[in-house]
This record gives structure tokens, sequence and C-alpha cells, in this order.
């Protein structure tokens, strides 16, 4: 979903510009007198046709980008309407004082079709005859406006999804940061009452994964390899708490340095294979392996499940996991395939990722 906002972007002025030469073009295509070729452009009626049209693409992109947004949104109703009265004047009798059949025909002895009369003088302005006629371009003036409301507002209710997204992937990494800390210093706090020598050297180590952590919580996207070294320190910060009883296998495999990824999505995952799969009484075993094969970033976490954590294994989905699976959706909606299986003996999630 935020994934797509930049070819939102781009699809949005694909149309604008699809929109502009549809209009330039509608009234050389549609007009009887085509095979006449560059002599057209001599043509009177050709010439106030076209030119109405060329004021109804401005009409378009003025309606587009200032009208609707400044008196439409802001319900600014009286002046909307006097707007739209003043535009449809001017693309209807604009072109007719600028040119008239007389100037022309003095010039051009040419011999004009069934369109080079113009308006029928039998037709009023406001005649149902002349509303309902192709001259009156009032139905073309009608299509573009509400065209142009149409995408405007649906630009706009995009805009306000963007937000509420924006907000909510702020809440969650709101949560990642309390939850990632407490974590590590329980770990430290473990190797404090340890008097470990390893102690200072995991409060420098924290305080780098932390410094990341904040740097790189309000970005959409970061490097890939920058998340994989923080992920790194993260395990390095892990190993100096971990016991004989404990045995850790990491695989880190592929070009990492050519793609981006939602950075702090996988650290719960990993997080949550050492809270729950690791201490210092019982056997346990944590695989973590990282592989990008031909833009598929594959994350595979194992981790047994000790006897300590036992009665709190069904929580290791909860908080981290949640706020995973939301992210993902997020950023990578229909790209991504995350399987989480669960036993009395082990947990394994398997996450992979189609990265762009």
């Amino acid at each position: 979903m935020i994934g797509d906002f930049k070819i939102l972007e781009k699809q949005k002025l694909r149309i604008n510009v699809l929109i502009g030469l549809g209009l330039t073009t509608i009234p050389i295509l549609t007009s009887p007198d085509v095979n006449l070729g560059l002599e057209l452009f001599k043509v009177a009626p050709f010439q106030r046709n076209f030119l109405s049209y060329q004021l109804l693409t401005i009409f378009f992109f003025t309606s587009y980008y200032y009208i609707i947004p400044n008196f439409y949104f802001n319900k600014k109703w009286v002046y909307l309407v006097l707007i739209l009265i003043v535009g449809y004047l001017l693309v209807i009798k604009f072109p007719q004082f600028l040119i008239s059949d007389f100037s022309v025909r003095k010039s051009n002895n040419l011999h004009l079709g069934p369109f080079r009369d113009g308006i029928s003088k039998s037709s009023g302005f406001g005649s149902l005859n002349f509303i309902l006629s192709r001259d009156s371009h009032l139905l073309q003036f009608i299509g573009i406006f509400f065209l142009s409301l149409y995408l405007r507002v649906n630009e706009r209710l995009t805009e306000i999804n963007n937000e509420k997204l924006l907000t909510e992937i702020a809440y969650l990494k709101s949560q990642i940061n309390p939850h990632f800390l407490f974590n590590t210093l329980n770990s430290l706090f473990a190797l404090a009452l340890t008097k470990s020598d390893k102690t200072p050297q995991a409060i420098l180590q924290l305080s780098d994964l932390m410094r990341y952590v904040i740097t790189q919580n309000n970005q959409q996207f970061i490097a890939l390899d920058k998340e994989v070294g923080y992920l790194k320190s993260f395990i390095d910060l892990q190993k100096l708490r971990l016991t004989e009883k404990t045995t850790l296998r990491t695989e880190f495999r592929g070009d990492f340095a050519n793609q981006e990824i939602n950075p702090l999505m996988l650290i719960c995952i990993i997080e949550n294979a050492f809270k729950y799969g690791s201490d210092a009484e019982n056997n346990s075993e944590i695989e973590i392996s990282l592989v990008l094969e031909d833009n598929i970033l594959k994350l595979n976490v194992t981790n047994t499940i000790v006897k300590s954590t036992e009665r709190i294994k069904n929580q290791s989905t909860s908080l981290g996991l949640k706020n995973t699976k939301k992210q993902l959706e997020l950023f990578y909606a229909n790209r991504y395939k995350l399987n989480v299986v669960s036993n009395m003996e082990y947990f394994k999630v398997n996450l992979e990722i189609e990265l762009k």
C-alpha cells in the first residue's frame, strides 16, 4: 500500500497528460472537414471549435489544481457557481468574438461543408437547440468539470488514507522502541549480576543500536544492507548473554547493497527467538537465516521452546509479531508470505518478501 504511492503519482501524471492530449485532438478527429488536411485550420467554425477545446483543456487543469481545492473543498458554493458560469461563457463566447466567418472567408475561398456555417442563425444562445448542439460545448464543459472533480476527490481520499497509514506506522514503530529496549536492558541486567567483563561492550553496542533505531525510525525505506547490519549487531549483542546451553546458527547471504526495505520490520521476529528460545538452564537451539535471491528476501527463524518459557510461548506472536504483520500489510500488501509454526518443541517463522 505505502510502497505503491509513487506509482499512483506517476499514474496521476499520465492521466492528466492523456486528458490534455485527448481534449486537444478531439476537435480534429471529430471534424467533418478532417479530409481537408492543414486547410482545416483555415475554416472558421473549426477554428472556433478547436479554440473552445483548448479553453476546455485549460479549464480542466485550472479546475483540478485550483478551483476544486480552493472553492469546492472549502465549500464556497457561491464563488464556485460564479466561476463555473464565467468559465463556460469564456469557453463559448471568446472563440466567437475572436474568430468570425467573414474574416476567414474574406481571405480564403474554400468550399465549406456541413460544419462550416458555425452556429445556426436560427438558434439563439439560450435556445434548447443551441444548448443541445455540439457548438454549445455545454455537455463537454459539465463532463470535464465532473471528471476533474472525480479525480481530485479521489486524490484527496488517497491523501487522507496515506495520512492515516503513516500515523499507524508511527504508532507501530513507537511500540518497537520500548519493546526492544526493555528486552535488551534485561540482557544487560543479567550480565551485570554476574559481573561479566562483557558488560561495557554490551552497553556500547546497545548505544549504537538505539542510535540506529532513533535515526531510522521515521524513514519509510532504507538501504537493505544497513538493516542487515543492524540485525547482525543485535545478534552480536544477544550472543554476550548466551551460555553454552544455547546453540546459535546464523546465515546471511545475498547482495544486500542494491535493495531497500522498511526499517525495523524484521527485528521483532529475531528478537522473539532470543527471548523465548534460550535460558541458562536448558539446552536450546536458535537458527536465523536471511537470504536474498532474485529480489525475494527470505527470513527463516527457528528456536527451541525452552521449559522456562513454555508457559508464555503463546505470547511470542503477540505485540512484536502483530506489529510485523501490520507493517508487512502496509508496505508489502500482496507481495509477502508469512508462515508461523508453533508446537510444544519449537517455534518457526518463515517470511518471504518481494522487494522492488
